[in-house]
């Protein structure tokens, strides 16, 4: 209707996973709406114009959790208590029980991923909190190997 709207993607979807963030806040697929172009060569399914709102109503995260390098790990303790937040709705485990992070300062100082919703910015910062003060990840003397999130 001679009006420009602007995406902007990059090379590819970003690594923050934005576009769950807006699937789960706008119901837009965006990336259903790539393969389709990469299909079609057609950029269809939902109309941005109507569908795209950058004023979301909820506070998402995308939580990288880090731990110490060069330590073994020995035990994990809680994971089933972070997955059963209900503001979780994604979840990936990178490192389990035997791994050694080799090469830290890359993503493979990663121990999981967690995707979070929340209604308010200082629930969501709540949340934050309990899954730092919660999850364990013990090197082979105890040490707890999670990284301080702030």
């Amino acid at each position: 209707d001679n009006d420009i709207f602007v995406f902007e993607m990059q090379f590819r979807l970003g690594g923050m996973h934005h576009h769950d963030f807006v699937k789960k806040e706008n119901k837009m697929d965006i990336m259903e709406m790539l393969i389709r172009f990469s299909i079609t060569s057609k950029f269809e399914g939902w109309d941005a114009s109507k569908y795209d709102n950058a004023n979301f109503k909820n506070h998402y995260c995308s939580l990288n959790v880090f731990i110490t390098p060069f330590q073994k790990i020995v035990k994990i303790e809680n994971l089933e208590k972070i997955k059963q937040l209900p503001q979780v709705y994604g979840f990936t485990q990178m490192m389990f029980e035997g791994d050694i992070v080799e090469n830290p300062g890359t993503t493979q100082q990663i121990f999981c991923k967690v995707s979070l919703k929340d209604n308010s910015r200082e629930e969501l910062m709540k949340v934050l909190q309990y899954i730092h003060d919660t999850l364990k990840v013990h090197n082979a003397v105890g040490e707890n190997l999670v990284m301080n999130l702030w």
